[in-house]
């Protein structure tokens, strides 16, 4: 499940930085993450620390890591039209008070009210103690890793075809992933998005 909070837009100061204490995130951080959501007994999807590190595709996005007060916060800051600095997810303790005055730092820097992207149902259903309101946005998809690797069943046959063409023409040699292909793995990784919704679903597993 997907879930974002909101809140109402007010005018203030458009002052385009991030708060002190923030940096980019680095694919050396995905073990401290993998560290601290672990203490805090967060499981979903949107804590995979990969995915994280991922997620940030700078210039268009940027996502940092960092303290606000007594909290570890994720933030993604984006520039369209406008600036927006977001919560990736909640601040880690999720303590109301502080996550209040996180909101309102924010809101101040850009003029833009900013949102939580993502979040378990545990801190959705805390979303109006810091003045906010949980929206379910879309359905997740989730799947059976060995089912799919099985490829058995008619259901199947697709993907099996497409598995066995690849197999064929490329002939593809696999590999334990290394730190040293981290920088190849985001020019991949940014190609294959480029590529997204255009002729092809959005898909980033």
């Amino acid at each position: 499940m997907t879930v974002s909070y909101t809140r109402e837009t007010s005018e203030s100061n458009r002052v385009d930085e991030i708060p002190d204490g923030f940096r980019e995130i680095v694919s050396d951080d995905t073990e401290w993450l993998y560290d601290t959501f672990d203490k805090a007994g967060k499981r979903a999807w949107c804590y995979y620390a990969p995915f994280l590190t991922c997620y940030h595709l700078p210039p268009a996005r940027q996502v940092y890591v960092g303290t606000f007060e007594s909290t570890t916060c994720i933030l993604a800051r984006t520039e369209r039209r406008d600036v927006a600095i977001n919560l990736v997810v909640p601040p880690l303790p999720l303590d109301p008070v502080v996550t209040s005055r996180l909101v309102v730092d924010l809101e101040a820097r850009t003029g833009l009210s900013p949102r939580v992207l993502w979040c378990d149902a545990e801190d959705a259903g805390r979303a109006q103690e810091f003045g906010m309101v949980a929206e379910e946005k879309e359905q997740e998809y989730f799947y059976n890793p060995a089912q799919v690797s099985a490829m058995e069943g008619t259901g199947y046959k697709p993907l099996r075809k497409v598995v066995r063409r690849v197999e064929r023409e490329d002939r593809p040699d696999f590999r334990p992933m290394t730190k040293q292909d981290v920088a190849d793995c985001h020019v991949l990784l940014k190609k294959w998005r480029k590529l997204q919704g255009r002729k092809h679903g959005f898909l980033l597993d």
